[in-house]
């Protein structure tokens, strides 16, 4: 620092109020005593061209209950704009269904799917949001994680539905094939797709079977055999959930994913917790995607309902869809509306923080973030009951919305039975 500042031609741009990284060495109030200690020349930059008066207000007066070496006070132009939402409800599964409700009538109301934003502390917390978003068919962005419909087991299930709707479907084919192994190669695959005047793949297969050799041949005669079970199945009963659960018994699917998952150096160590805990997780979600499909009466709504869902298919930038991220990768965007989840003590701020005083004004900056994310909408959302890994806590709400000062915020609890939502002040 002495050095930059002997040399005059040094300039940088903070906000002490968003600095979040701690965790990778950030140490906010060491670089704000060094610029006052050295004499640095200092420019506040304090209007908020964001996000409406409340709103700024509201997070001034959070984060204002950090010491702060250098000060300042954001303030806004704008109108006073509506009061954040604040809404505490029984459960995640009451949460994630009342942040749906409040998408559809904002929707409705006029905003795209891409105005809107969910924010959670921590990835684990958008599980719920992602069954409930895939069921109620909300389009949805997970930014930097892996989406529901994007896990190997649901594409897996997904496929045997695309090949059981369109006999055509080579790549869907090509995926279930070999499930469970049984020595199916690219070479053996492409042997069994050459023309041979079918254009149904599993006809196509049938006739070219004879090509086949081996373990590869009688791992292709089983596969049809009990896939023809599957098609009669599917021809006599329409409905998803039961074809689904007739395809995993037959190919015994969840025997499947215990030897999927148990790797060479867990056999050698015999390390059966190991395997059954990530095998138990991808049954999960599949458990989870029978749900789902018990809402649909045919394959083709059910498919339909997951179009749009693979990150790959589809160019960020064009997509409609509402965002999924921790507030950590959300700083630096904004939305016109904003969901703050999981609004609880030990959730946020985090289990681990709560007897450091120094990580929760870490937590603090973070919430700050996160509401500072919101252009004119805010709702944040905690819930009474905890579940996780089967067992539940009695949480309360986070400090923070304590925080937050009573002419800012209007709070309401989960009413107990479903309404028809008109606009959006209906759902508050």
């Amino acid at each position: 620092m002495d050095i930059i500042k002997g040399n005059g031609n040094f300039c940088a741009v903070m906000d002490n109020n968003q600095s979040i990284y701690a965790f990778r060495g950030a140490e906010i109030d060491f670089i704000c005593k060094q610029i006052v200690d050295g004499g640095f020349d200092q420019y506040v930059l304090e209007q908020n061209y964001r996000s409406t008066s409340n709103i700024v207000n509201a997070s001034n007066a959070v984060v204002d209950n950090n010491p702060a070496i250098i000060k300042k006070e954001a303030f806004s132009k704008q109108d006073a704009g509506t009061k954040i939402y604040v809404k505490q409800v029984n459960d995640q599964t009451a949460e994630s269904e009342y942040v749906v409700r409040s998408i559809h009538a904002a929707v409705k109301g006029g905003l795209n799917y891409k105005d809107i934003c969910i924010l959670a502390r921590t990835k684990r917390q958008f599980e719920i949001f992602e069954k409930t978003f895939l069921k109620c068919a909300i389009p949805y962005t997970l930014v930097s994680g892996l989406p529901f419909c994007n896990h190997k087991e649901i594409k897996d299930i997904l496929a045997v539905l695309r090949l059981l709707l369109n006999n055509k479907d080579e790549e869907a084919l090509k995926r279930i094939i070999n499930i469970p192994k049984c020595g199916i190669g690219d070479a053996s695959f492409n042997k069994l797709m050459l023309e041979c005047g079918e254009s149904s793949v599993i006809e196509k297969a049938k006739k070219n079977i004879m090509l086949l050799k081996g373990k590869a041949k009688k791992g292709a005669e089983t596969f049809l055999k009990k896939f023809d079970k599957v098609i009669k199945f599917a021809q006599e009963n329409v409905e998803p959930a039961l074809i689904i659960e007739y395809y995993l018994n037959e190919f015994d699917y969840k025997n499947y994913l215990i030897e999927s998952y148990r790797s060479e150096e867990d056999k050698e160590k015999n390390d059966e917790d190991k395997t059954q805990n990530e095998a138990w997780t991808r049954q999960k979600n599949v458990d989870e995607l029978i749900r789902i499909s018990e809402e649909y009466d045919c394959v083709s709504d059910l498919l339909e309902s997951t179009l749009g869902f693979d990150e790959e298919s589809v160019e960020e930038e064009e997509r409609d869809a509402v965002s999924l991220m921790t507030i950590h990768a959300s700083k630096g965007l904004e939305f016109d509306m904003v969901f703050i989840v999981g609004g609880n003590e030990g959730l946020f701020p985090h289990q681990n923080s709560l007897n450091d005083i120094a990580q929760i004004q870490e937590e603090r900056r973070l919430w700050y973030v996160a509401m500072t994310r919101a252009k004119s909408i805010l709702s944040i959302s905690y819930f009474n009951l905890f579940k996780q890994f089967g067992q539940t806590k009695v949480l309360k709400g986070s400090r923070f919305i304590e925080e937050i000062p009573a002419e800012f915020k209007k709070v309401s609890l989960m009413e107990s039975k479903k309404v028809k939502v008109e606009n959006i002040d209906n759902l508050f």
